[in-house]
Order: structure tokens, then sequence, then C-alpha cells
């Protein structure tokens, strides 16, 4: 299946919408499609195609899903509950493109929605180029405050993000949106207990992934997530995992923390 990280996707009405653009600096290739015309970084699939955006899209026991069934998940919505986070992909053929991010959200896909024409990227920077679209105080602000976008907002006015487990449909130069999860159905969460449930998921990918990639390096860099993914690594296996640590310029180069100064410690971000 064609992977891509860069994506950008235009549909407008004649006359309508922004001149012709050359995103990602020029490096992603074009094609025209009669919905509108998309830019990727990879090589470009033919009349009807399907493109991960995340690597490696699996469902939720870890099993790949190839391009066949992913294409038909995208257009059928409901069966992408099924995959696994982070996950985002789209498919198109000659008379529209559908979008998908996972169903918590972690992978961002973003929109813009103007007179006659819509888009949809991998980059909110190249839709707020596309569009002209200035950076929103309000957004910018409540990033400074909290540390994060919240919901769907973005720091470009008129550009959002897909809502956490939503498709979008580009096509006459509208962006369509809706849900594949139903919000009144609980999750169903196998053994009833979620952070039991998602603490498995964690150890069973950690130790998928040492399997696969026997020189794997952990990067302990101090913070919750590094902590994390380490913590979820069984006591059996933690012998001989090599582990990549940072420091400052300045920081102490000795190995046993007994010798270093008193009156500095090491900065690990």
């Amino acid at each position: 299946m064609e992977f891509n990280r860069n994506l950008l996707a235009v549909s407008g009405t004649p006359g309508a919408g922004p001149a012709p653009a050359t995103p990602f600096g020029g490096a992603a290739s074009a094609a025209h499609r009669p919905w509108g015309r998309l830019w990727l970084d990879g090589s470009l699939p033919g009349e009807r195609g399907v493109v991960a955006l995340a690597l490696g899209p699996r469902d939720h026991d870890f099993r790949p899903v190839d391009a066949e069934i992913l294409a038909r998940w995208l257009r059928a919505g409901t069966p992408l509950t099924q995959m696994a986070a982070p996950f985002a992909a789209i498919a198109y053929d000659d008379q529209q493109l559908i979008a998908a991010t996972d169903h918590i959200g972690l992978r961002h896909l973003y929109g813009f929605q103007g007179e006659g024409w819509a888009a949809v990227s991998t980059s909110a920077l190249e839709l707020a180029r596309l569009a002209g679209a200035p950076l929103d105080p309000h957004t910018v602000g409540t990033y400074a405050v909290t540390g994060f976008h919240l919901g769907e907002a973005t720091p470009f006015r008129g550009v959002t993000k897909l809502p956490a487990g939503s498709t979008w449909r580009l096509a006459g130069g509208e962006l369509t949106t809706a849900s594949y999860v139903d919000a009144n159905e609980p999750a169903k969460v196998p053994g009833g207990d979620p952070v039991e449930a998602m603490a498995a998921l964690l150890r069973g990918n950690v130790e998928r992934c040492l399997d696969e990639h026997p020189d794997t390096v952990f990067e302990l860099s101090g913070g919750f997530d590094s902590r994390l993914a380490f913590a979820a690594l069984p006591a059996a296996r933690r012998a001989g995992v090599r582990t990549l640590t940072l420091s400052a310029p300045a920081a102490p180069t000795r190995s046993s923390p007994a010798s270093w100064p008193r009156t500095s410690a090491p900065t690990t971000r």
C-alpha cells in the first residue's frame, strides 16, 4: 500500500478557489482528477487509489489491513472503528476523495472550506498558505496557556482539524464531515476495564516492536512518554536493551549519579 507523509487535495467549482500551488516546497507530485487536484510526496496511484497517511495500517489485533479492505472500509465508514490508532488514509476515484482519521484523532488531518472550493491536507500551514488564512489570536492564546490546540482548532483562522472518528468527503468544492463512531454506544473494551485493556495493548505493541526490530533503541528523555514506553517493556526483556539519553553540553558526562556535582543536575530536555 502506498504511504505518504504529505497530502494536499483541492476541489472547486469552475472559477472558484485559489490559483494552483506547489505545496511542500515543490517536492510533491501532482495529478488532476475530475473532482479537483491532488498532491502527494510519493508516487501517485492511478485513477482510483488508496493511500495510507500513517505507516503500517493495522487493526486492534495488530494485523495489517491491506489496500483493498481499507478502501472498502473508507467508503463504508463504520468498519473504520476496527483500525488501531494512530491511523489516517484517503481513498479516491473520479467522483470524490474520502479522508479519515482514527477513532481518537491521534493522526491529524486538516481542512478548509472556502467560497466554492475546499481542501484537505496533512499540513495546516499549507492550507493557510493556500487560503491566505491569518493566525487566529484566540487559538494561539489558548495554546500558549494549555500547550494544546483544543478540539478541532488550529493556529489559523478557518483551518480546522478532522474530528476524531470522522471522515471527510471532498467533491464539487465541498467538504462534508461524517462520524463513523456512534457517540450513544458505549465503547466495547475487552475485559471491561479500559485502563487494563490499554495497558495490555501498549505492552503487546512494545513487545512486538522488539520482536520485529531487535535493534530498537529507547530514548529516555526524562519525560512521561519515554518512561511509559519503557515501563511497558517486561522486566525480563530489559537487560541488554539499548537506550539513548539526552543532556545539555554543560551537563556532567559521568555515568554515576553519585558523582554528579550537587550544584547542578543533568538537563534532559
